[in-house]
């Protein structure tokens, strides 16, 4: 709009009591009365109509008040007014003053944009201000127009906040938004590229899209065509390798759409988006080289290996395991039911007889897809395989492991026992059947040298016939002691030795024992000593073998004790347990540790210059061991070589009969 020169009478202003538009009507109809002033045209009654009715606009004089308002501008005024909470006359001076300054001092048009708050909301105007000069051509007064600009103005913000709303994506998305011209030069790169590569989007200026890196398709997957420049469709994930700002190389896939002009339909470049993943494609790398080392080493197994799914589906299989199935191996496939495979083995009939029930049992435990617990089969080609199968997260491996060796050498030791318990039984009846023979002979051959040693029928003759007598005697005592001990020890094998129990008198039987001993105790000058309570408690034992237990080892620990030595016998209640503990000790000459197994076993001996001062078959301590735990105690040795030995013969609390009745050995 150009300068105008409009002639403006001095009518009234508009005030609470004038309105502006009459003020205006009726100056303009007498200005209209002469025909002219300073030869400009006065505004004519029509065009004053027409202005009144309409876009807002307004005359002020350069003091800021108005002289002219259409009715346009007034509404807008008082609605404004209202929803300010300002009168009308004031309202009508807000902006006046400085629109007037700014285009007194311009001396020109003056263009603004404005917000009203109205009734009807908020309404955006774009207005245009000019100067209003007389003939002369000084600015008299200023006058506006108002244009309602809401629509672009709601369209200019749906455009900012479009704009932000992709700002905002473009900078939180982990991809990259790029876009080209007809030429494939980028012309827009996103912040976001700065985090992926290290670069500013700055560096993509002027570059090409097709020159952004050299293609890297993966070697396991099919390759997406890349972008030429002939192309005109879209594209989607091309594999690119770019180098960063490091110059470290990156992998990143492109997928873009092209964008063609709304009216000419001519092509104006690309639009699209680059996502890294370089560390997705190194950890799809290690999962297929991890998935191929598991594949090997569930194929190198000497087991077979079988997997199936949630459905009861075979998912893998290794060869060993197809090996099991060797009948049927050509059935076996992926991705079929585990329940054909069962079902195939069965009518190929490929069990023994006396695995198929087994067999028919899995079988029905795979309605539930449940595992079972391990068991065994037997193929009809003697075979042996034991099935273990366990859950996983979403399925159930199945194990089967080849058995036929196992099971024959079960078969080859079960033989083997029963060889040896025969045996057993044999040689207990052997032992049994020479123990008698032999003692039958032997008691008589007993009898008549005591007879003939005390000389009951009269004088033998020579002394010497008394001597080989008492020989002869003392060597059928011996010979009988020994048979009685294999006997024992045959029968404490074969576990049949009874105990006979009764209450024992411990004292009584410890000093029985030790008054056996004494004579040959004072010959080889040996200190024989007894250490026991006053009152020890009742003992519920059998007491013969009791004695016995005493007496084999009272005679080992004088056999291995040198003269000027002393034995001596003890007994104690263990105070943390109740047990009864009697222990046999000696001065003698030790045991070493690795002879200790030997001792204890039948007929083991210690070879030892003092051990031939008694004969003996190493008999006693075994058969010893063998007594305390028939009466469910057990018998503890420490020795040191060159310090001596210390048998202890530990029996259960429950033996003992305490006086206050605490315990009932007996029951």
């Amino acid at each position: 709009m150009g300068m105008r020169a409009v002639h403006t009478p001095q009518g009234a202003l508009w005030d609470d009591k004038t309105q502006p538009d009459h003020a205006m009507r009726a100056a303009s109809r007498a200005a209209m009365a002469q025909p002219s002033v300073g030869g400009a045209a006065l505004l004519p009654s029509e065009a004053l109509a027409l202005l009144a009715d309409g876009p807002p606009m307004y005359v002020a004089g350069l003091d800021g008040k108005l002289t002219y308002a259409n009715s346009a501008f007034q509404r807008l005024l008082e609605s404004h007014a209202r929803k300010s909470g300002v009168d009308t006359k004031r309202a009508s001076r807000l902006a006046l003053d400085e629109i007037v300054c700014d285009v007194t001092v311009s001396g020109a048009e003056v263009n603004r944009e404005d917000v009203f708050e109205t009734d009807n909301g908020t309404v955006f105007y774009s207005s245009q201000h000019f100067p209003i000069r007389d003939v002369d051509g000084n600015i008299v007064a200023v006058g506006g127009t108002y244009r309602n600009a809401t629509r672009e103005a709601q369209a200019w913000l749906e455009t900012l906040a479009a704009r932000e709303r992709f700002q905002d994506i473009s900078r939180l998305v982990s991809d990259w938004i790029w876009e080209t011209d007809a030429d494939f030069t980028f012309t827009f790169v996103s912040p976001r590229v700065m985090e992926v590569l290290k670069l500013h989007p700055r560096h993509f200026t002027g570059t090409s899209l097709l020159t952004i890196g050299k293609p890297h398709p993966l070697a396991d997957s099919p390759a997406a065509p890349a972008p030429t420049p002939d192309t005109r469709s879209p594209f989607r994930d091309v594999m690119y390798q770019v180098l960063d700002g490091n110059g470290e190389p990156r992998l990143c896939l492109l997928s873009g759409l092209p964008v063609f002009d709304e009216k000419t339909g001519a092509f104006k470049g690309y639009r699209g988006t680059a996502r890294d993943v370089t560390v997705e494609v190194e950890a799809q790398r290690q999962a297929a080289r991890s998935q191929r080392r598991l594949s090997s080493a569930i194929e190198n197994i000497s087991e077979g290996f079988a997997l199936r799914d949630s459905r009861g589906v075979i998912v893998v299989f290794n060869s060993k395991f197809q090996e099991f199935f060797s009948p049927i191996s050509g059935t076996l496939r992926q991705n079929m039911p585990y329940l054909d495979l069962l079902q195939a083995a069965k009518a190929a009939d490929i069990l023994a007889p006396h695995s198929r029930g087994t067999f028919d049992i899995w079988m029905q435990a795979f309605g539930d897809n449940e595992p079972l617990a391990p068991f065994e089969l037997q193929f009809a080609d003697d075979r042996w395989i034991r099935v273990s199968e366990s859950r996983t997260m979403k399925g159930v491996v199945t194990i089967i492991n080849d058995i036929t060796e196992t099971k024959r050498r079960e078969e080859a030791l079960l033989r083997a026992k029963l060889m040896a318990e025969e045996a057993n039984r044999f040689k207990g009846e052997f032992l049994a059947n020479m123990s008698h023979e032999l003692r039958t002979p032997l008691n008589a051959i007993i009898g008549f040298s005591e007879i003939m040693r005390a000389e009951t029928f009269g004088k033998l003759g020579s002394d010497r016939y008394v001597e080989y007598s008492k020989d002869i005697l003392d060597s059928s005592r011996h010979l009988l002691g020994i048979i009685n001990d294999i006997l024992d020890l045959s029968k404490a094998d074969a576990g049949k030795l009874q105990l006979y129990e009764e209450e024992v008198d411990l004292r009584q039987e410890v000093q029985d024992a030790v008054r056996l001993f004494s004579e040959h105790a004072l010959d080889v000058g040996l200190k024989l000593k007894i250490e026991l309570p006053e009152t020890p408690p009742p003992l519920w034992a059998d007491r013969r073998k009791i004695k016995q237990i005493l007496l084999n080892l009272l005679s080992n620990a004088l056999k291995f004790t040198p003269p000027g030595g002393d034995v001596r016998v003890s007994s104690d209640v263990d105070p943390f347990n109740g047990d009864l503990r009697l222990m046999v000790s000696d001065s003698g000459i030790g045991i070493a540790p690795k002879d200790i197994e030997k001792v204890f076993s039948a007929f083991g001996q210690v070879e030892s210059s003092l051990s031939r001062r008694f004969e003996g078959t190493g008999l006693g301590l075994p058969l010893s061991v063998a007594l305390v735990e028939l009466h469910g105690g057990k018998l503890e040795l420490e020795s040191t070589v060159g310090v001596g030995t210390k048998i202890t013969v530990r029996l259960p609390a429950r033996r003992l009969h305490h006086a206050d009745g605490g315990n009932d050995a007996a029951a």
